[in-house]
């Protein structure tokens, strides 16, 4: 929602700091300044959708990016999403963001499954924009772009710094660097995975070393505890032979698998793609050593931007690419401060207005909003008190539901476990009764062929 201008003044400026906004994102999406012309008016108001494959804090600078654009030109801004990923879950959620009448849709095309309800959008006239992961080939089909980094060459970045980092802490020129792919199967997860082989190979070839590439799904944008497990146990088979352990978006699980094996910061190369603040501090505390930003917030805001281009003036949106930005120590200072800002624009609007993300931005209420009862008055739910919010936080409750998915499979593994063994234990019940009967049988069967030979044929 715009805010309200106390001066006429005040107006004006914000009013052309929005028009100068404007105009550097027609330059980028290729919309000519003439076209913005028209007095400050940016058309009628519309509702912009943001449609995360499951939702997180993960996408919080997204988020940000693509509400800043909107309040600039007064659209609407929600996001929507099931907190537990599934390509069945994402279609779902872009087929209610359609019923929701969105006029624009920013989501991921990251598998064949979710064509179909891109397809209904486009029927309906909704601008559907492809973000964060799409398919190429299916994107062609639509005949729609994409705006994401290009996956394939952060993954190369990525064994690259694993190669170089693994060569200078541990001195090895020989060595199993390790991958966790936290998404089979997903296009923009195994792209960063072939990237990442190929960089290590390259590495390899300039400069002498003799590193091999391992690759398995370490659950890491799942639960927490089950990928951890999944480390330790890659770490405990790998011994001295590990010199690198890297991720596709989430280093957390590597870091804490080391801890729990007492391995000390920087005995290893560790890094990921993504930058979010909690990878930030892990470089800081020398337990990670690179991260690769893909802007997120440059990523949500010309997603929007894109939307306006082609709902407003008859622009289709192009293919964009963010990202691919190496970050290590040196470069924290600088990618923290930027950082910063959209934290404090989360802060601004994500805590009060929609208190979906709170994690990543503490647990603090804002002044007087424990007092208040929880009320829906044509907006957003308030809460009364910290146990209240986190009781109706779908971030909590996306941690709670994962791990209950967790339980299950573990539960249903060992049911299996106990009926294989309870059925095992049948046969054998079975055979050490029905032993001497066989053999009795088979002595009888004996004593007859010998007694009455087989007749011979001529």
């Amino acid at each position: 929602m715009l805010r309200d201008h106390t001066s006429d003044r005040r107006g004006l400026m914000v009013g052309s700091a929005r028009a100068a906004a404007l105009t550097a994102a027609a330059g980028v999406m290729g919309l000519p300044a003439a076209a913005l012309a028209q007095g400050g008016a940016f058309g009628p108001p519309r509702k912009f959708i943001w449609v995360p494959q499951a939702l997180g804090d993960w996408d919080m600078a997204f988020q940000v990016g693509a509400r800043d654009f909107c309040e600039m030109v007064g659209w609407e801004y929600q996001r929507i999403g099931n907190p537990v990923y599934s390509v069945q879950n994402h279609a779902e959620q872009v087929n209610n963001a359609i019923a929701a009448q969105a006029h624009a849709i920013a989501t991921s095309l990251e598998s064949v499954g979710l064509v179909q309800p891109f397809e209904r959008g486009l029927d309906q006239g909704i601008a559907m924009i492809i973000t964060d992961q799409g398919i190429q080939e299916e994107a062609d089909a639509l005949g729609l772009h994409i705006i994401n980094q290009d996956e394939f060459n952060a993954g190369i970045l990525n064994g690259t710094q694993a190669a170089t980092f693994a060569h200078q802490l541990t001195d090895k020129t020989e060595g199993i660097i390790v991958l966790g792919n936290g998404n089979p199967g997903s296009t923009s997860i195994d792209k960063r995975q072939n990237g990442s082989q190929l960089g290590i190979e390259q590495y390899n070839q300039a400069n002498g070393t003799t590193y091999q590439f391992e690759a398995f799904p370490d659950s890491s944008f799942g639960e927490l505890t089950e990928s951890i497990q999944k480390w330790t146990a890659q770490i405990d088979q790998k011994g001295n032979a590990l010199v690198a352990a890297i991720g596709t978006g989430n280093p957390n699980p590597i870091v804490q698998a080391l801890k729990e094996r007492g391995i000390a910061p920087g005995t290893i190369a560790v890094g990921s793609t993504d930058i979010p603040p909690a990878h930030q501090q892990q470089i800081a505390e020398g337990w990670v050593q690179w991260g690769i930003d893909q802007q997120f917030y440059v990523m949500g805001f010309m997603c929007a931007a894109g939307a306006w281009v082609q709902l407003e003036r008859g622009y289709p949106y192009l293919d964009i690419r963010t990202g691919g930005e190496v970050v290590l120590d040196k470069d924290l200072e600088r990618v923290k401060a930027r950082t910063d800002i959209w934290l404090a624009k989360a802060r601004e609007f994500l805590t009060v207005d929609d208190p979906r993300t709170r994690l990543l931005l503490g647990r603090e209420s804002p002044e007087g909003l424990a007092q208040r009862r929880p009320q829906r008055i044509g907006g957003p739910l308030r809460f009364r008190d910290v146990v209240h919010r986190q009781a109706c936080d779908p971030i909590h409750w996306s941690r709670i539901g994962r791990r209950r998915e967790f339980v299950k499979r573990t539960a249903l593994t060992i049911r299996k476990e106990r009926s294989t063994a309870k059925t095992q234990r049948r046969e054998d019940r079975l055979t050490r009764l029905f032993a001497p009967l066989r053999l009795g049988v088979s002595s009888r069967l004996e004593r007859l062929r010998a007694r009455y030979p087989a007749p011979r044929s001529f």
